[in-house]
């Protein structure tokens, strides 16, 4: 607040600056206007004030903007996917029987009626809808896995009267970039079988091979 001394009032500058800040929230066109009904003789004041500010103060400082940095794909794959393949190796790993191999339930064995479920009782079927999705995602990459077998056979048959795409378009109605993605799946999962196990078919489409095989 200003301070009066002798009937002089003397104004800090650190108010003066805060208002100066409070003004420049402002729209441009809203300043203009209350500027415009100022005293011409209050205008000039006003000008002189503000060149002698600009002058002091010198050019006005860049924004610096502040750019998200997006992790690189090599990063989130060694942050995110070999820390996924890990952690799903050892819980297959931990299933699996020695003798049995091991075995996946497909079945909703589980009780639906959720309004009726205590927390503990809808917390303990959450868990089971979690593994049976992840079971259910290791059985259509099984199944995925014999079609790219099935695809890489085919080949074999191709006779070259017509290019490879188009023997596959005609006898299968499938275009080629599809059959390539299940022959890559079978190709990398004859060599790694239990990578069905640790990633959806998504992910493995995503990430090169020579990335997993290095994991």
């Amino acid at each position: 607040m200003p301070l009066l001394v002798n009937n002089t009032v003397f104004i800090f500058s650190e108010e003066l600056a805060s208002k100066i800040k409070e003004l420049a929230k402002f729209s441009g066109d809203m300043l203009s206007h209350v500027i415009d009904k100022l005293p011409e003789e209050e205008k000039r004041t006003l000008n002189a004030t503000l060149r002698t500010l600009g002058k002091s103060l010198g050019k006005t400082p860049k924004k610096e903007n502040k750019k998200h940095q997006i992790p690189s794909a090599n990063t989130l794959f060694l942050n995110d996917i070999v820390k996924s393949i890990k952690v799903r190796l050892h819980e297959f790993e931990a299933r699996v029987d020695h003798h049995e191999g091991e075995r996946i339930d497909m079945r909703i064995n589980f009780s639906t009626d959720f309004a009726s479920m205590s927390l503990n009782e809808i917390l303990q079927t959450h868990g089971q809808l979690m593994q049976l999705e992840h079971d259910t995602n290791i059985f259509h990459n099984t199944i995925k896995y014999y079609r790219g077998c099935v695809y890489a056979q085919m080949r074999k048959h191709w006779d070259e009267t017509c290019t490879l795409s188009q023997y596959y378009q005609d006898n299968l109605g499938i275009s080629y970039s599809t059959i390539t993605r299940y022959i890559n799946l079978f190709n990398l999962a004859s060599q790694y079988p239990k990578i069905l196990v640790c990633l959806s078919f998504a992910q493995l489409q995503k990430h090169p091979r020579k990335k997993i095989e290095n994991c």
